[in-house]
């Protein structure tokens, strides 16, 4: 049997996946740049912080966040119970 390509509409059949791929490609980087703006902005916040000489204290319960969550997260705002409680009533 002859090996023919198939096309429909003018578009190959292996280019509906390259078509579909870059389609998902163009989302990734799209949800990687908000992503990235809104790191952007949190730390923007925690150079606002350490001007105003609140940074390393909870926006929520004033409390001093701890150094290693300071160490892994440097913009975080809250301390680690106060965001468990955050994310569990914003399920």
């Amino acid at each position: 049997m002859k090996n023919y390509k198939k096309i429909v509409e003018g578009i190959e059949p292996g280019d509906e996946v390259d078509i579909a791929s870059d389609a998902i490609d163009g989302k990734l980087l799209e949800s990687l740049g908000v992503q990235d703006s809104n790191r952007l902005k949190m730390i923007d916040n925690a150079l606002d912080r350490i001007k105003q000489g609140k940074y390393g204290y909870c926006l929520v319960c004033k409390k001093e966040i701890p150094q290693a969550r300071l160490e892994a997260i440097p913009y975080a705002f809250m301390c680690v119970n106060c965001k468990a409680q955050d994310e569990r009533k914003n399920r």
